[in-house]
């Protein structure tokens, strides 16, 4: 058996397929003949029909027709300006046709549509012709594709197409003019008004690859719908050029003064009309998936930068709406539903989210949640929340739901969005089963999966939270008694931000100990700039990004050391930094110290920060805010790393001993 030539292997290996339902319902409805891929074009063998191949064999010729990958070195287009301009001249040039049709004889004063110069030298250049010279002739149609394709070959398929259109588009103007200077008979009528029909089922495929242009992004493992559809394109722009060039052939038959029979142009009406409704199908999937991936963005950043809050936390991930579900999530109150969800009654409060399919809950992991709901109901510290994991609500979904609901007497989300689905299942490891995630009243998990702890003893769960709770409140009590020893120090180093002076008016408040204020507050600007101006903050690309937005209610690493720290410091790190990315509340922050600057001191930051893939400070730090660090973090000029939560609430002075000796390991000790 012979080898396939590399580009029908590489065809193959893009669009290996036997014929879909849809095509043979198709071949069945133009009357065509059903042959096996690859039969029919051997020697002493019938040409298999255009319309009786799959499109696994049109993407075979396509591939065949000199077609190489596209050359970056081309000059650009702009394809939505040439569709365009196509588009109207087409539409214009339509009009005169159909006045001819309704008056029944041409017009000699009608004016006639007229393409601008530089749009026919740029269109004319190409060297390409729409029209055929044998009639009727199914093989000329596709010699002409095969001669346009070849000639735009170095180009993305979408300018082929484009270009293909503008090339008709002139034709089509110039035929337009000849036929309103002549009167047609009835039978030619008829064949306009098909042609014309056509050529607007072309113009909306068109449209469509081009709206699918727009749609295309760099990500395409995040849009697989997207990427698949991507893979026709070839195809409808193929059969989008063969259907022109069958239209102007049919153009100048009926501009002939030959008397000379229109070709039958129903077939290509049936092809397109199917292709127009299959992609037209998928067009609006691969835009309904275009929202969805917008929407996981939006949600991740809402959830990101959710202040520590639990009504601002579950508002943003359990509450989120997005034009992409137009259905938004409501949550009922208890069985009957007659009370309204007020997301207050969650301030303070700790949240166990019973997370499950309508399949897999049962009436047995309902009575170990009512003991523990039963349980912590009295302590009035904890709420239960059912999200019943739903791919589609309609059917029987929404029955499903009620019958469970009714056996429930906390409280249950409904239309929980898909985007949410997937946030649970990257973020909290949901695979379908039943689970039991705890969250305090930050808005953080506190406590992972415990549906087994609850299911085989339920008492302990109970336990396990009252623990839990307690030492939440220990820790936010040795948190006040912090801050009220050192509420003095901060005062003074707030005196040098302007976040201060509107809060010293109100007095000095516990939100002034957020870690991103401390911070500033510890640095300025470079010397001699005004002391009031935010720090600069520079990414790990180097870019200038703004320290409220990327700090603020984060946990911090600040890295204190002088310019000219040491790589095995900064390999130290390294570790523990690619373990926290995947965590989007935590940042690591190095904090340049320089007591006394000049030129030296500042090549040193530039050489020592191009090392670093974490955020830089590029300021330096007050004289207060340097005794400030000597004093109560104990830094004494060697590189060190304060740990430090989202409050401000320094957990460990030097870091830097545990990385060393555990590497990605010491992460753990953060939380």
């Amino acid at each position: 058996m012979e080898s396939l030539p590399e580009n029908e292997v590489m065809t193959e290996e893009l669009s290996v397929q036997l014929l879909t339902d849809d095509e043979q319902e198709q071949r069945m409805e133009m009357g065509v003949s059903d042959q096996g891929e690859g039969e029919g074009e051997g020697e002493g063998s019938e040409r298999i029909s255009l319309f009786d191949r799959s499109q696994n064999e049109i993407m075979k010729l396509i591939f065949a027709v000199n077609y190489r990958v596209p050359d970056e070195g081309h000059a650009s287009f702009d394809v939505h300006a040439i569709f365009s301009t196509s588009q109207k001249i087409i539409k214009d040039s339509t009009k005169i046709i159909h006045n001819i049709i309704e008056q029944g004889s041409g017009f000699n004063d009608v004016e006639t549509p007229k393409a601008s110069s530089s749009f026919c030298t740029l269109i004319n250049s190409f060297g390409c012709k729409m029209s055929c010279k044998s009639p009727g002739n199914e093989n000329a149609f596709e010699s002409r594709t095969e001669e346009i394709l070849t000639k735009l070959s170095s180009y993305p398929c979408e300018v082929h197409v484009v270009l293909a259109l503008a090339v008709f588009a002139l034709e089509y103007e110039e035929c337009s003019g000849q036929l309103s200077k002549k009167s047609t008979s009835l039978k030619r009528q008829d064949a306009v008004v098909e042609l014309n029909n056509l050529v607007n089922q072309a113009l909306q495929v068109i449209e469509h690859i081009l709206e699918l242009e727009r749609l295309i992004s760099g990500d395409r493992d995040s849009e697989p719908k997207l990427a698949r559809v991507i893979m026709d394109t070839p195809f409808y722009a193929y059969w989008s050029i063969i259907t022109l060039v069958a239209c102007a052939t049919e153009l100048s038959l009926l501009t002939s003064d030959e008397d000379i029979k229109s070709y039958d142009l129903s077939h290509f009406s049936h092809k397109m009309g199917f292709i127009l409704n299959k992609f037209e199908g998928q067009l609006t999937i691969c835009q309904q998936e275009k929202e969805e991936v917008r929407a996981k963005k939006e949600l991740w950043k809402l959830v990101c930068t959710a202040p520590p809050k639990i009504t601002e936390v579950f508002q943003r991930l359990v509450l989120f709406k997005h034009k992409a579900y137009p259905q938004p999530p409501i949550i009922s109150v208890n069985p009957t539903n007659k009370e309204v969800f007020n997301i207050n009654v969650l301030e303070g409060k700790w949240v166990l989210f019973y997370i499950s399919s309508l399949d897999n809950v049962s009436d047995q992991d309902i009575s170990c949640l009512k003991e523990v709901y039963e349980g912590i109901e009295k302590h009035n510290k904890c709420v239960i929340v059912w999200i019943p994991v739903v791919e589609d609500w309609t059917g029987g979904g929404k029955e499903q739901f009620k019958e469970w609901r009714s056996k429930m007497p906390w409280y249950a989300v409904q239309y929980f969005s898909r985007t949410v689905i997937g946030y649970l299942e990257q973020r909290w490891n949901f695979k379908g089963n039943p689970m039991v995630v705890v969250m305090n009243r930050k808005g953080t998990v506190a406590i992972g999966n415990i549906i087994d702890l609850i299911r085989t003893q339920a008492t302990e769960a109970i336990a396990l939270l009252n623990v839990e709770i307690q030492k939440e409140i220990r820790e936010e009590e040795e948190h006040s008694a912090w801050f009220g020893t050192t509420a003095a120090a901060i005062a003074l180093l707030f005196a040098e931000i302007p976040e201060a002076r509107e809060c010293r008016a109100k007095g000095l408040s516990r939100t002034l100990a957020e870690a991103v204020v401390v911070l500033k507050s510890l640095t300025r600007p470079q010397p001699f700039t005004n002391t009031d101006a935010t720090p600069v903050l520079l990414d790990g690309s180097n870019k200038q990004v703004n320290i409220d937005n990327e700090l603020k209610w984060k946990d911090m690493f600040l890295l204190l050391s002088d310019v000219g720290i040491e790589d095995c410091y900064i390999s130290y790190l390294k570790p523990v930094y690619e373990g926290i990315r995947r965590y989007p509340s935590y940042r690591i922050v190095w904090v340049p110290v320089v007591e006394q600057w000049n030129q030296d001191k500042e090549k040193q930051l530039e050489m020592s920060r191009l090392k670093m893939p974490w955020y830089t400070l590029k300021c330096f730090p007050t004289k207060p805010g340097i005794k400030y660090m000597k004093e109560k973090w104990n830094y004494k000029g060697k590189p060190a790393v304060v740990v430090m939560t989202s409050a401000g609430m320094v957990k460990n002075k030097n870091a830097f001993p545990l990385i060393k000796k555990n590497g990605m390991d010491a992460f753990p000790f953060f939380k």
